[in-house]
């Protein structure tokens, strides 16, 4: 849901008039993309590694998180410009956010393959 929101979001100053139900639908697809990134943060781990170490895992993401966290207003702010004002950056979050949602469907279709070849 994230990326489609963003997506959303990019094309809103192309929509003219319009423009405003483009950025509410942003709103609403982001935040409940964040909070099913909750959900799935706290119970998909379980599901890709053994259940003793989901806790360190979770805990040993919780400093980059939070350092990306921090630094990604900075970020957006050095990647600002008078030309096209947020675009790159959230073009840049676009990006990222569809390689996140690759990297999940790849550990899910690696998840899976494996069970089979335990089964």
């Amino acid at each position: 849901m994230i990326p489609v929101g963003l997506v959303a979001l990019l094309v809103a100053p192309l929509l003219g008039a319009a423009h405003a139900w483009a950025v509410l639908l942003f709103v609403v697809l982001y935040g409940m993309g964040n909070g099913m990134l909750t959900i799935v943060k706290g119970t998909a781990m379980a599901q890709y590694v053994n259940r003793e170490h989901v806790a360190t895992l979770n805990g040993a993401l919780g400093l980059p998180l939070a350092l990306v966290r921090a630094a990604s207003p900075w970020l957006l702010g050095v990647m600002w410009t008078t030309q096209s004002g947020y675009a790159q950056g959230l073009w840049m979050l676009l990006a990222t956010s569809v390689m996140g949602v690759g990297a999940l469907v790849l550990a899910q279709r690696f998840s899976m393959a494996r069970r089979k070849a335990t089964a």
